[in-house]
């Protein structure tokens, strides 16, 4: 590990850190994105189609001619035979649209489910780097409580010497206070082992650079609970990501049937 001084964050700023630098995350957006812009795409098949077209032709034969299969509303025009110039504008207004209607409403289930993902990434993120960020100051005062023990063991151990050197012990109890002050030691060893690995599980959890120490800054607090478990209950069913993604998908799968027997029935437009 790099011997710079660590830099000192807070809970906010590793989470802040993790949302720009999480490729999960990262790839969530870019589907509810994809999603939206889908979404848009369909949506668009309800407005009035303008098209521009033009034909330049030159032959012996008349023939058929389209516009480009790309272009919507799409043109054919019988071509006479010779020279043939020709540029015209098309306008097509869906009128009854039955099964555009329901791929549109499926692709706007289709971007909420997106969105619902894009919220439980965040939230799971969120709460990794929380987690992992209370680790730490947890042992921190885990190395504090043992530290403690460890000056209490030490002083036993002076106390019992004193008291055997004076004759008022025996060899058994000065042996005894060693052996506990050897296991206290370990267990701060252990505690300060304990929080280095707790650090590089919290800069995994941020996306951080493993070389660059950090220094998480808060204090450990203890918030008391507010709500009841039915409230929260409740709150998790209105607006859990996962949960809404998963209502949304029923949504769009309901629009995809709609749409498929929207198919069979006529399509009119306007033109």
């Amino acid at each position: 590990r790099s011997q710079d001084a660590p830099k000192k964050i807070s809970l906010a700023e590793a989470i802040r850190f993790a949302e720009q630098n999480s490729p999960v995350l990262a790839g969530a957006t870019a589907d509810s994105d994809a999603a939206n812009a889908g979404a848009r795409v369909t949506r668009a098949g309800l407005l009035p189609q303008l098209s521009a077209n033009g034909f330049a032709t030159g032959g012996n034969n008349s023939t058929i001619m389209g516009s480009s299969p790309t272009v919507e509303p799409p043109i054919w025009m019988l071509v006479p035979s010779g020279n043939f110039l020709d540029g015209n504008l098309a306008l097509m207004l869906p009128i009854f649209t039955p099964g555009v209607l329901a791929r549109a409403g499926s692709a706007t289930w289709q971007a909420r489910a997106a969105a619902g993902d894009l919220a439980e990434a965040r939230a799971d993120l969120n709460l990794h780097v929380t987690e992992a960020y209370d680790r730490v100051l947890l042992s921190r005062q885990m190395i504090f409580a043992q530290e403690a023990k460890l000056t209490a063991a030490q002083e036993l151990v002076r106390t019992t010497q004193a008291m055997f050197d004076a004759g008022k012990g025996i060899d058994a109890s000065v042996q005894r206070s060693r052996a506990e002050f050897s296991q206290a030691q370990r267990a701060v060893t252990i505690a300060r082992n304990d929080e280095a690995k707790a650090i590089l599980d919290l800069e995994a959890a941020m996306g951080a650079d493993l070389s660059s120490p950090i220094d998480p800054s808060d204090a450990l607090t203890v918030s008391a609970i507010t709500t009841n478990l039915a409230d929260s209950l409740a709150k998790a069913k209105a607006s859990r990501g996962m949960l809404l993604a998963v209502r949304a998908r029923r949504e769009a799968a309901a629009s995809n049937v709609r749409a498929a027997q929207g198919q069979r029935k006529p399509q009119l437009y306007g033109a």
